[in-house]
């Protein structure tokens, strides 16, 4: 009888592992899915013939937001090192091309129309995204600025050649 009871037991501490791993690994791929999104996207202009209307991120894919609303709940600081590549890749894009930064959005910043700026500003509390017009104007080169008041951000490496190559356009222009 206690051998029974003991391999239920042993079960049940099993099966709780393998939920926990299971888990795990499905974040562990949420994050993967945003940082591999972060270090290759490339912001493009709005017209490709013209630069005059500015720079914009492509928009993610679905895979891309489901992993973001995921990872948001779990792991904040992971993301957030994602999502401020990503606004610094745009930021050094539009000193690239435009010598100055845009606005992003215009009236109002959701999770379902601009999923990362969305997640960026919860992040980082630089305003409440969920309250109507509280962020206007919200300009891409604020992220350098987080940067530059969140220094350990730098120990992610891509951050650290991004914030050096704006350093750089900005000397140049």
């Amino acid at each position: 009888m206690l051998v029974l009871i003991l391999m239920k037991v042993a079960f049940c501490i099993y099966s709780l592992f393998l939920v926990f791993s299971f888990v795990a690994v499905s974040q562990n791929e949420d994050l993967a899915k945003i940082k591999n999104y972060a270090e290759n996207i490339e912001p493009s202009p709005v017209d490709a013939n013209d630069t005059t209307f500015g720079i914009i991120l492509p928009v993610p894919s679905d895979a891309i937001v489901k992993a973001l609303k995921k990872s948001y709940k779990k792991d904040k600081k992971e993301v957030e090192k994602y999502v401020v590549l990503v606004m610094l890749k745009l930021y050094a894009e539009q000193v690239r091309c435009c010598h100055k930064a845009f606005q992003i959005w215009g009236d109002g910043c959701t999770e379902d129309k601009e999923p990362l700026t969305y997640y960026y500003l919860k992040i980082t509390n630089e305003c409440n995204p969920d309250k109507k017009n509280a962020c206007l104007p919200f300009k891409s080169s604020m992220s350098y600025l987080w940067v530059m008041k969140n220094s350990s951000l730098l120990d992610y490496a891509p951050i650290k050649a991004e914030m050096d190559y704006i350093t750089a356009l900005k000397k140049n222009n």
